[in-house]
């Protein structure tokens, strides 16, 4: 009999969370698991025929403010569809994912971690009062990395035995791939264009690379902007790059599936955020050999190995960001030496195949404790 796997997610838009689950998925499909994503809010949905390709997908909505209805409603779905394993992708939220899967008699209740729990929840104590709550019934957290598994430890007092630190993932060698093919493809001598892959919101820090920009464009160091991902910050952004005299030099692309290529295209990609949980981009940047700038926080320090593997700057700070930016741009060894590393760091760390090897032995139950 297969194992019957339920995700619970908030949407099918396009995230970081949701790029992350369809990975899973497509990984756990080559292992012969029985999937099934549930989302809470119908839309936005961008993603919805992208999931119904590699999984069923059910709704069960989620109305703010009614979580005994939602429960009900989740337990029904559950007792009808009978997973073995439940995990939720909703921090704060699993409290009632978690009841629902006990009171359904599910074998295996997690919660996965993908961002700072004290960012997500908005603070420090709700994030302790929701987890705690939910400890009776949830089997354990999945921190996406150190950095996260950190914070659930010390900040949110949850015991070191319930988190797993299981890393974000990409496939490697498809990126690269793909990343060199599009690198070919490129004009000697064309304009330095540096890219951000990252959804157009807070924390995201799109206006300090936008200020950088502006920066290096008055030094006579002209870029072109790619900022690939779209969301509610994008009209304020398009209205910033117009002020700074940016709007020849910016392109905002929206959501795009042509990532690597992007990459490939691209002489750096920045990173600039105030939070994270374990940032993909950074890790596809990597693979792809396109060189990293990150904000230097925990999560972007972890994945760039202490700044081994790419450029770590202060946050909010245009002119480090533009000073490093710069950096890349005028020294070919120290770039070629950068990526190397990077390639080398993310091939054996960071492999979408690691990933899901540890996520089908917790599923399975065959993995052992922290």
């Amino acid at each position: 009999m297969r194992n019957r796997v339920a995700y619970v997610v908030g949407s099918l838009t396009c995230g970081g969370v949701q790029n992350h689950l369809l990975k899973l998925i497509r990984r756990l499909n080559e292992r012969n698991f029985d999937q099934l994503v549930l989302y809470q809010r119908a839309e936005p949905a961008e993603l919805h025929d992208e999931f119904a390709r590699v999984a069923r997908i059910r709704l069960c909505p989620y109305v703010k403010g009614r979580p005994l209805q939602y429960i009900r409603r989740l337990v029904t779905l559950l007792r009808e569809e009978a997973p073995r394993n439940v995990l939720s992708f909703c921090f704060g939220n699993h409290l009632l994912v978690s009841v629902a899967a006990r009171m359904a008699k599910v074998e295996r209740i997690y919660v996965s971690v993908v961002g700072d729990p004290v960012a997500i929840t908005h603070s420090r104590w709700r994030a302790c009062w929701l987890a705690h709550l939910a400890r009776p019934f949830c089997d354990g957290e999945i921190a996406v990395s150190e950095s996260v598994a950190r914070t659930l430890v010390a900040e949110v007092r949850l015991p070191a035995c319930r988190v797993r630190v299981i890393h974000n993932g990409c496939d490697v060698e498809e990126i690269r791939e793909r990343a060199e093919a599009a690198r070919h493809l490129r004009t000697p001598g064309a304009t330095r264009r540096v890219l951000m892959v990252a959804r157009l919101h807070r924390p995201k820090d799109h206006e300090t690379l936008l200020k950088a920009a502006s920066m290096l464009i008055s030094k006579g160091r002209p870029v072109e902007l790619l900022l690939a991902g779209d969301g509610p910050e994008r009209t304020r952004l398009e209205t910033l790059a117009r002020q700074l005299g940016l709007a020849a030099f910016t392109r905002f692309l929206g959501t795009r599936h042509d990532i690597p290529e992007l990459l490939g295209a691209s002489d750096a990609m920045v990173l600039a955020t105030q939070s994270e949980g374990f940032a993909l981009a950074v890790l596809e940047a990597m693979a792809a050999g396109t060189p990293v700038v990150a904000t230097d926080i925990p999560p972007c320090r972890e994945a760039l190995g202490n700044g081994e593997c790419g450029l770590l700057v202060p946050s909010r700070d245009p002119l480090a960001l533009a000073v490093a930016i710069e950096k890349l741009f005028e020294d070919e060894t120290y770039r070629r030496r950068l990526t190397e590393a990077a390639y080398q760091r993310v091939r054996e760390l960071y492999d979408n195949e690691l990933m899901a090897a540890r996520y089908a032995q917790l599923l399975e139950g065959t993995e052992h404790a922290p």
